[in-house]
């Protein structure tokens, strides 16, 4: 018995295809007819080729040449990694590149699947599309579940496919190019944070679909989950790289380079953090050398407190009361837990290396005090820095216990409210400033900010 597709071959002797059932060239391509829009925000088309074959058609009418080609750049790099997308071949006319798909019959939005199916189907399928969010970060596709979750299909066998990949590389969504600091060979991978549900990017550009979708996974664990992708491409052989163009293998080099390096620099703390029983958070190997900088103004008190730490020039430490973060080597376990509380002690469920803790007490407190001196926030930094000690992990815990900063004590706020610990920033609570020159300084501080608080005071 002859099948519709075959009787429909037959008829259409003139019409060509590939040996992938697409059009073997331009010329056959424009035999294709258009049967209705398919919508979407860069605009596509279903068409049904000669033989009955049906297609989703893309064209650079619709979104850019250069967004068009990189659209289909993500594409091979999911499909050379094994991830489930679409068949698709791009006839790169020079001046009107255009994409047909292979059509995913009787398939439905990831949004429609889920509102008709059940809890446990939903953790089902939560795990399949979640094993591929490893490359979903690794090509910066924040829109790969889309607003209203359409860019993945459900096939009739419960298959998931990420069909709109137009977001991922260079280019958002709409066609609009990433800034070089989100999209560039400088290694930042802040898609860590932000698509695992650990932070919300503070340029409020990732869909929160993708955690709803995806769940959300511990930063540290998806980074070798990426690794352990990576290796099993080269043991299979495979070479998705070889399907970006230079620029962007560039960009997905760099960015791996980084995951390792967050890999190797988590992995060590977590080692050392078990070390020393702490089973939530981490300790900082020994030999690391700490600088401090705090970002504080005396206005702004609970609502805006900005902390970093960093050694060399690389982000070790990042957190913020807005509970976003960009941290390049730790970024660890303790940033997201207890939502905006910074720390809650070394005797709290947040426990974090006794130095950064350390560190923060003293440097927030003198930042407060400068802000208050009117000493403008740069020139206070760098003085600030000048004089911080770099302690031992002995001399921090020792410091800190001597000074009662331990459970209850040690908080400092979340949502705009204070806590007892943050009296810890504020002249009411006064404690061993350890060296001379912290002590000069702070002294420096204090005296400016009463000559200034007279001053008002007078007028």
């Amino acid at each position: 018995m002859t099948n519709t597709n075959d009787a429909a071959r037959m008829w259409h002797k003139d019409y060509h295809v590939d040996s992938f059932g697409f059009p073997a060239t331009g010329e056959e391509l424009g035999k294709l007819q258009t049967v209705r829009r398919l919508g979407g925000s860069t605009g596509a088309d279903l068409a049904r080729a000669p033989d009955g074959t049906l297609f989703v058609r893309k064209s650079a009418g619709s979104t850019t040449r250069e967004h068009l080609r990189s659209e289909c750049q993500a594409d091979a790099f999911y499909r050379a990694a094994g991830v489930n997308v679409p068949q698709f071949r791009l006839y790169d006319d020079q001046y009107a590149p255009i994409k047909l798909a292979k059509y995913i019959e009787d398939a439905v939005s990831l949004q429609s699947w889920w509102n008709t199916t059940s809890q446990n189907e939903h953790e089902a399928m939560t795990a399949k599309l979640r094993k591929d969010l490893t490359i979903d970060i690794l090509l910066g596709n924040w829109d790969v579940v889309g607003l209203f979750a359409d860019n993945i299909l459900i096939d009739k066998s419960g298959v998931p496919y990420r069909i709109d990949n137009g977001g991922a590389l260079e280019f958002r969504a709409q066609g609009a190019k990433k800034t070089l600091e989100l999209w560039s060979a400088n290694g930042n991978v802040d898609d860590l944070w932000t698509m695992t549900g650990n932070g919300s990017r503070i340029h409020l550009y990732v869909e929160s679909t993708i955690s709803k979708y995806l769940g959300q996974t511990d930063v540290l664990d998806m980074v070798n989950e990426i690794l352990a992708r990576q290796r099993s491409w080269q043991l299979e052989g495979k070479d998705p790289l070889s399907a970006l163009s230079p620029k962007n293998r560039a960009v997905v080099q760099k960015r791996l380079e980084t995951i390792r390096e967050l890999a190797n620099w988590g992995n060590r703390c977590d080692r050392i953090a078990i070390e020393h029983k702490e089973e939530r958070g981490f300790i900082l190997p020994n030999d690391v050398k700490l600088t401090y900088v705090a970002d504080l103004t005396p206005i702004q008190y609970g609502n805006g407190l900005d902390l970093l730490c960093y050694q060399d020039g690389k982000d070790l430490f990042s957190v913020s009361q807005k509970s976003w973060a960009t941290s390049r080597l730790l970024y660890a376990r303790v940033n997201w837990h207890d939502d905006n509380k910074l720390y809650k002690g070394l005797l709290g469920d947040m426990c974090v290396d006794p130095r950064i803790v350390m560190m923060h007490i003293l440097a927030g407190k003198l930042m407060i005090l400068s802000g208050r001196a009117r000493v403008h926030w740069q020139q206070a930094q760098k003085e600030i820095n000048a004089v911080l000690p770099t302690p031992t992990l002995g001399e921090a815990q020792q410091w800190l216990e001597k000074n009662h900063f331990t459970g209850e004590n040690a908080y400092l706020c979340q949502d705009g409210e204070r806590y007892p610990g943050w009296n810890i920033l504020f002249d009411n609570y006064d404690f061993e400033y350890l060296t001379p020159e912290i002590q000069k300084l702070y002294d420096k501080y204090k005296r400016l900010a009463q000559e200034n608080e007279t001053q008002q005071n007078q007028e």
